[in-house]
């Protein structure tokens, strides 16, 4: 020992004997330091996957409404080609009624020309 005194021009105190309660209790506040680093850990990664919840029920709220549109225009698609079809029957009938027409004056004017 003096030998390192005389060295590094120190005195070098030996460590006094550590009782065991001053033991136990140095064990204790590092593992309490190990359990608090520990839980912030957790609670950071408890936050990130608040946010990423967050972020995933915004993409769900977004997909609901594209969604929604979506269905709306198929809706009203839907109920544009009815009307079409509609319209196109209309009109077949019109049409069918039309020649009918043309068919009762052909057949009067040809009774009347050679009938009649």
């Amino acid at each position: 020992m003096i030998k390192l005194e005389e060295i590094y021009k120190k005195t070098i105190f030996e460590d006094e004997p550590v009782s065991e309660d001053v033991k136990q209790r140095e064990l204790m506040e590092i593992l309490v330091d190990e359990k608090n680093a520990e839980i912030l850990r957790l609670y950071e990664q408890l936050k990130a996957k608040d946010r990423q919840l967050s972020e995933k029920d915004e993409q769900m709220r977004i997909k609901d409404r594209q969604i929604a549109e979506k269905d709306k225009q198929l809706d009203q698609q839907q109920q544009l080609t009815l009307q079409a079809m509609k319209d196109q029957e209309n009109l077949k009938l019109e049409l069918d009624q039309a020649k009918e027409e043309v068919q009762s004056t052909k057949k009067g004017f040809f009774a009347r020309l050679f009938g009649g």
